[in-house]
């Protein structure tokens, strides 16, 4: 059981790397971070985000520019893309960790420490999905009383 778990896990966390959630690039003058603006992108490769202006530009002098390779512009925006991330992957979880509990469950043929073992997946993943919930709505009630628009 041990292997299906690590097995499952380790596939969600391979099927995360090659395919993540990221934006798609904007061209010379395409607005950059930019929370206010609804185009908002990130740039190109081979583009810089002037933070002034936030349009994606040349790099300056023809040199090479590092592309920042977490899409974030802030500090604040890259805990919020983690935490994102964090919930989607907890979400996706759940409902993979109940089905183990119900297998666990069913095999279990009146064996009193299976049927334990099962009633402790229910119960962890239950608050498992407590602590992310209400993490989440922690932050957003952080975010309303300081007067920070997500």
């Amino acid at each position: 059981m041990r292997k299906l778990i690590c097995f499952s896990i380790f596939l969600l966390g391979f099927v995360a790397l090659i395919f993540p959630a990221t934006a798609f690039g904007g061209g010379v003058g395409s607005v950059c971070c930019d929370r206010n603006h609804p185009d908002n992108t990130f740039c190109d490769v081979g583009l810089i985000c002037d933070m002034q202006t936030h349009t994606c530009q040349n790099c300056p002098g023809g040199g090479v520019c590092l592309v920042n390779p977490l899409t974030s512009c802030t500090f604040g925006d890259l805990v919020d893309s983690i935490m994102k991330y964090i919930f989607v992957i907890s979400l996706a979880l759940a409902p993979l960790m109940i089905v183990v509990g119900a297998i666990l469950l069913m095999t279990a043929g009146g064996d009193p420490g299976r049927v334990r073992a099962a009633q402790q997946v229910f119960i962890w993943t239950g608050v498992g999905l407590l602590v992310v919930f209400l993490g989440r709505a922690l932050i957003a009630a952080i975010n309303t009383v300081i007067g920070v628009s997500p």
